[in-house]
């Protein structure tokens, strides 16, 4: 997590209800203007660096006051690498390369989401299993409107469609090739059965 840069160092103009906007982020702001704080969010590395740690990243920041254009502040660039490495504190510059500030980012950390592909290769074994939900609620099976209706035409219902679309997907990653069905909610007529 990474500690949002303040939007204004200037005047009391920005109320705690402001909000800097970048690339889709929105970051509460907190405390005063004089030093802004702002709560901690996430960002994927792909989304702010594409994923390259020695990227140079540039945060540009502006002072919003309510119904007038930004007034741009100034400027820091920062890499992954740096951040991983200790580096924490960095120079604000403005457009004259003079120092305007120093933003400190409170804290930061790379968290490595492990994803489908990775539990497979660490020999997650997968099955596959289906339910059904036959209570009265989808509707008559007899009646062409129903979820559970037999197309005479030997057409899927929308149940059979789902379940054949996730089914050849998954059953790929099924580690016996068995899939236990289930159905619910439906009451049985298996003469001599039950």
């Amino acid at each position: 997590m990474m500690r949002r840069p303040p939007r204004s160092t200037q005047s009391r103009s920005s109320a705690a209800s402001d909000v800097y906007k970048r690339q889709g982020i929105n970051a509460e702001y907190m405390g005063s203007s004089l030093n802004p704080s702002w709560k901690s969010f996430e960002i994927k590395a792909a989304r702010l660096c594409s994923g390259n740690y020695d990227v140079s990243v540039k945060v540009e920041l502006s002072h919003y006051v309510k119904g007038d254009k930004d007034k741009y502040i100034g400027e820091f660039i920062f890499t992954i690498e740096q951040l991983k490495a200790g580096s924490r504190q960095f120079e604000l510059s403005s457009t004259k390369s003079k120092s305007v500030g120093t933003i400190i980012l409170e804290q930061f950390d790379v968290v490595n989401k492990p994803e489908f592909i990775d539990y497979l290769r660490g020999g997650t074994q997968i099955s596959l299993i289906a339910a059904i939900d036959f209570t009265g609620s989808n509707g008559i099976p007899t009646r062409p409107d129903s979820l559970h209706a037999i197309n005479a035409s030997g057409g899927q219902n929308q149940y059979q469609a789902a379940l054949r679309a996730v089914s050849e997907i998954l059953l790929n990653y099924d580690h016996d090739k068995l899939v236990p069905l289930y159905g619910f909610g439906a009451k049985p007529r298996f003469p001599g059965l039950f």
